[in-house]
């Protein structure tokens, strides 16, 4: 009956913290545990078949205890229960930014669209957000910084992958590696997964060198491998070269470990 599968839903939630009866409805203070995410709030709202709250951070559980797919610190939701869906949204004049263990990456992108039948989490900017800075960080201390703009993100919560979107360039080492439809693709262990139609400019400053149809693999901030065309013209022709197993300049990496 209607009555048992809500005093399932009820029973599945672990409410701790202080509640509080207004005559316009239940709210409360304190951390929400359910079946795939726990959150924080000091304001929550609860209704028969949803709740929201401020000023909460919201993580979203994995099939690891102690460890979330996704933690969003300092935001607005709204938790659908019947409808099978969350929305979320950082604060106002707030400048924390989404944990992303498994993929080993933060973003600064403004919230998300939660879909738990899909087992997806749609990443993306607030409606007015400036999209110059919004980021993707990596965590991992063997990618040395490495960052890159983007402006939106699909989340496979099964697979822990990340499909970024609207990234114009990645820096890595003095050239900027331009994805192919502006997409890159996180993999569940932080690796950035090998692009293979990506324009290549060499010398970032000034732009010196174009490559085409490289097929390149970042991997961190100073370094990246692979191969691209470049075309050299002449008075009466072209001549296409094939460049591979770019190198790091070991003059570069060591100017920037001492930074």
């Amino acid at each position: 009956s209607t009555g048992d599968r809500k005093a399932k839903t009820i029973t599945a939630y672990n409410f701790k913290g202080t509640a509080l009866l207004t005559p316009k409805g239940v709210g409360g203070d304190g951390r929400l545990d359910g079946p795939q995410s726990f959150i924080k709030s000091p304001e929550f709202t609860f209704k028969s078949e949803s709740y929201s709250g401020k000023k909460a951070t919201l993580s979203i559980k994995s099939a690891e205890a102690n460890k979330p797919a996704l933690t969003a610190p300092d935001v607005t939701f709204n938790y659908e229960l019947k409808k099978g869906y969350a929305d979320f949204k950082r604060e106002e004049g707030i400048k924390s930014s989404i944990d992303l263990p498994y993929s080993k990456f933060r973003t600064t992108l403004s919230g998300g669209h939660w879909d738990f039948k899909k087992k997806q989490v749609q990443l993306r900017m607030a409606a007015q957000a400036d999209s110059t800075k919004s980021y993707f960080y990596a965590t991992a201390p063997e990618q040395q910084g490495l960052r890159f703009r983007a402006s939106s993100g699909t989340y496979d919560l099964a697979k822990y992958r990340m499909q970024v979107g609207g990234v114009p360039y990645i820096a890595a080492a003095d050239a900027w590696i331009i994805p192919d439809s502006g997409r890159v693709n996180i993999l569940s262990n932080g690796r950035i997964q090998r692009f293979k139609n990506a324009g290549v400019i060499l010398d970032s400053l000034s732009k010196f060198h174009r490559l085409t149809k490289g097929n390149v693999e970042v991997l961190s901030k100073v370094a990246f491998t692979g191969n691209a065309k470049y075309v050299i013209k002449t008075a009466r022709d072209s001549v296409a070269l094939r460049f591979t197993n770019f190198e790091p300049d070991p003059a570069f990496l060591l100017a920037s470990s001492d930074k």
